[in-house]
């Protein structure tokens, strides 16, 4: 999961959204639970399921089968690059193998790619059988064939980086992987994948699949990475004003301390668009946590470069207060994806990639309610504290 903020609301605008976030909370949690679908997972399996109870078609779900092959995190621009030529290797195999008999969508992300595959109800055709498609999509590949993709997918990264913020931000990513062309390592897309069923008569159909499909390897396993930044330094940059980047580690996607961290991120998003270190500054914020470990950073542009006064002030408008808003907004949130079957189905996804409980939703907003509100303000604002945080200047 990669989130990047950029300043989105003026003052007037969070003012009105504290004012509403509980009401909000009260009205969604009154809401009736008519559109719940129920879900499950079988056994110990990779294989989970999804069915929805309700008729209105508003609400309905297509037939469908997602596939979900976790990789390694990708955090450098290498890793990034290996991971879109991946994706573009395997859309192709896709294409090959299902041809016009099904459509499927393909997402590509920093430690995993998927597809979903979706059932033709037109004309009844079923999903295809999954064990043998799996087992043509893992054939090993000729990457002597696939480098005109790669090429294409390292000159797509270089474009993208334009803007002095972002530049930056990818010096701080090449600093947590390696920065040299990776191998594409197709096995590992196979180690243990995982399955989302989502139809009419989902269990039943799941508990089919988990039985015809291979057991996962257990004795294999994406290998265990440590993440760490530390000092202060000067980035080598041509940018047109000074760039000033604070970051920090964080656990991985699925560490106990997750919604803690989301409460740190949260308040920090509101601090920022409320409070600007300097006149005319800017600021991009990066919040990354995937399958093995995760950073949060920010960069500042101003005029001139920012002084420990002005990122002191920021850090005194941190207070319980703040914390609060932050933490009623992102109970809103989490309430709100219990609403329709189509964001279950996103939470079920982010269940089935990171191996967490089928509650793990109604867990998060229990501990958010437990977490003290002076803790994570003194969290948030050691974020802003160049001497007890990670920094790259630009001047």
């Amino acid at each position: 999961m990669t989130t990047e903020y950029k300043p989105l609301f003026n003052r007037t605008y969070l003012k009105i959204l504290a004012a509403g976030s509980a009401l909000a909370i009260f009205w969604l949690s009154s809401m009736d639970q008519q559109n719940m679908a129920d879900q499950g997972r079988v056994g110990n399996s990779a294989v989970y399921w999804m069915q929805n109870s309700n008729p209105d078609p508003e609400y309905g779900l297509l037939p469908r089968l997602q596939v979900i092959l976790p990789t390694e995190s990708a955090f450098s621009s290498a890793e990034l690059n290996r991971q879109q030529w991946r994706g573009s290797i395997l859309r192709e195999r896709l294409q090959q193998q299902l041809g016009q008999q099904y459509g499927f969508k393909l997402q590509v992300a920093d430690d995993y790619i998927s597809f979903s595959i979706a059932e033709n109800t037109d004309s009844d055709t079923p999903l295809p059988a999954i064990a043998p498609l799996m087992a043509a999509l893992a054939q090993p590949v000729d990457v002597s064939q696939w480098q005109a993709q790669l090429e294409q997918v390292e000159a797509r990264q270089y474009l993208a980086q334009k803007e002095d913020a972002v530049r930056l931000l990818a010096k701080l990513a090449d600093r947590l992987g390696p920065t040299q062309r990776q191998p594409l390592n197709w096995s590992q897309l196979f180690i243990q994948p995982r399955y989302i069923l989502a139809a009419d008569n989902a269990q039943q159909r799941a508990e089919t699949l988990a039985s015809s499909l291979p057991d996962n390897d257990s004795n294999r396993s994406l290998p265990a990475r440590t993440l760490a930044l530390h000092g202060q330094h000067q980035a080598e940059l041509s940018s047109q004003q000074p760039l000033l980047l604070l970051a920090a580690t964080f656990p991985a996607r699925n560490d106990r301390d997750f919604v803690r961290q989301r409460l740190i991120v949260t308040t920090s998003e509101l601090a920022l668009n409320r409070y600007p270190v300097a006149s005319g500054s800017q600021f991009r914020m990066r919040w990354k946590t995937l399958q093995q470990g995760g950073y949060q950073a920010v960069v500042f542009s101003s005029e001139q470069p920012l002084n420990e006064g002005q990122l002191t002030a920021l850090r005194n408008r941190i207070d319980t207060e703040l914390v609060d808003e932050a933490r009623q907004q992102l109970l809103a949130r989490w309430q709100n994806v219990d609403q329709t079957p189509r964001w279950q189905l996103n939470t079920l996804n982010l269940i089935a990639r990171y191996q967490l409980p089928l509650d793990a939703l109604q867990g998060y907003r229990r501990l958010l309610g437990e977490l003290g509100s002076e803790t994570i303000a003194q969290a948030t604002r050691q974020l802003f504290d160049p001497e007890q945080q990670f920094t790259l200047r630009v001047e």
